[in-house]
């Protein structure tokens, strides 16, 4: 088995490990602004949004999705039994998204709604292969995550909407509204994974 075939064999290899390297590689970003900030200066990044606006999204939609994505590429076949996505599936749905955060990073010299179709088409396509899965062996407390994924695929179009003018003032409200999406997928999802592992 090649090194690719590995890496895009299993949801969690390579979306565990591109958001851990995307975090790493965006707080070292937003660092260097703040520090640039402090001596007097201002760092120029290719994006429309001012960094801490870009820092805020790519945190919650860049490396939030990243985490979400290897999650249920992994856990949806275990709790179903149903086939786990092929490796080009995943190399699809990865690629979705390295191209989702390479939008959001050149904002400032792309069209806010080509940057916003490439980075919301991220979910749409993870979640249908989740519910494909989920159909094998449909639970309610498994469907249940369909419903919060589009509530965090809805807090991201918030945002695009005032980012392409579509709206005035919805960016704010739609990264809360991520951050709390989240949250809420980390507290269900811990009470699940959690005992398990402590039974």
């Amino acid at each position: 088995m090649t090194a690719l075939k590995r890496l895009f064999g299993d949801g969690f290899r390579v979306f565990f490990l591109a958001a851990g390297l995307f975090a790493l590689v965006s707080m070292a970003i937003w660092e260097g602004c703040q520090i640039t900030q402090a001596l007097g200066g201002m760092l120029d990044l290719p994006t429309a949004a001012p960094p801490h606006l870009w820092h805020a999204h790519e945190m919650i939609f860049g490396y939030g999705a990243a985490a979400l994505g290897g999650f249920f590429l992994t856990a949806v076949p275990n709790w179903t039994g149903a086939k786990a996505a092929p490796e080009r599936f995943i190399a699809l749905v990865f690629a979705l998204w390295l191209a989702g955060r390479i939008a959001v990073c050149l904002s400032g010299i792309l069209p806010a709604w080509l940057v916003a179709v490439v980075d919301l088409a991220f979910l749409p396509v993870l979640g249908a292969k989740v519910l494909t899965q989920l159909m094998a062996r449909p639970k309610p407390q498994n469907m249940m995550f369909l419903a919060i994924l589009t509530a965090y695929w809805i807090a991201n179009l918030m945002v695009h909407l005032e980012w392409t003018g579509l709206t005035a003032d919805t960016a704010w409200a739609g990264l809360r509204a991520g951050l709390l999406t989240l949250g809420a997928l980390i507290m269900v999802l811990g009470g699940r994974v959690t005992p398990g592992f402590t039974r």
